[in-house]
């Protein structure tokens, strides 16, 4: 058989329940949860980490160690840093080709007047004792990613540009203005009003 509560009664028991836990809470004892965990082991670089990426096969994490500019090297066997690759300033963004052997780096240096921009993309060759080739960019870079073609897709401020490692090419493949212009406008959601049972 059901039953149902009336309201008032419901926020009674809901209001005894509270004072209830809040008397528990308050007893000698009590100690809080932690709100947060922590895990893992903190390695420290000597800078700030703008972005990080896995090479299981070598077993390394390769870090964009943004204000020390260069990619620190660092060993998964015992979590220390192994070496550290100098890049163009402000590394911030890496990508590790699907083939294991390109690392891409983008280094944002866009510097206000009376600095020189100096934007750049780095391919480090792992099989190559990290020899490393760099090319100048135009634009800011925002990111870069690889994909399964092991081809390079590299977002600046301005375009999208597809970077071939192996042989330095760069092709754009459209504007960031361009993409934006043709983009399909998509009209805010409308969501049903909300109604309550009569009573």
């Amino acid at each position: 058989m059901n039953r149902t509560l009336p309201l008032h009664s419901v926020i009674v028991k809901a209001g005894l329940c509270l004072a209830a836990l809040s008397l528990l809470f308050a007893a000698p004892g009590w100690v809080a949860p932690a709100s947060a965990a922590t895990f893992g082991t903190v390695v420290p670089i000597g800078g700030q980490a703008a972005d990080i990426a896995l090479d299981e096969t070598r077993g390394l994490l390769y870090i964009a160690n943004f204000t020390g500019n260069q990619i620190d090297v660092m060993s998964l066997a015992n979590n220390t840093i192994q070496t550290s690759i100098p890049v163009p300033a402000q590394p911030a963004s890496l990508a590790l080709s699907p083939d294991g052997n390109y690392l891409v780096v983008v280094s944002f240096g866009n510097f206000a007047a009376p600095y020189t921009s100096n934007n750049a993309l780095s391919v480090i060759y792992l099989n190559q004792n990290y020899a490393i080739q760099s090319f100048g960019l135009g634009d800011p870079p925002l990111s870069v990613a690889f994909g399964i073609d092991g081809l390079a897709l590299v977002v600046t401020t301005t375009n999208f540009i597809l970077f071939d490692p192996s042989n330095g090419q760069t092709t754009v493949i459209d504007t960031i203005a361009n993409v934006t212009a043709n983009t399909l406008p998509v009209p805010p959601a409308n969501f049903p009003p909300i109604s309550y049972p009569r009573r």
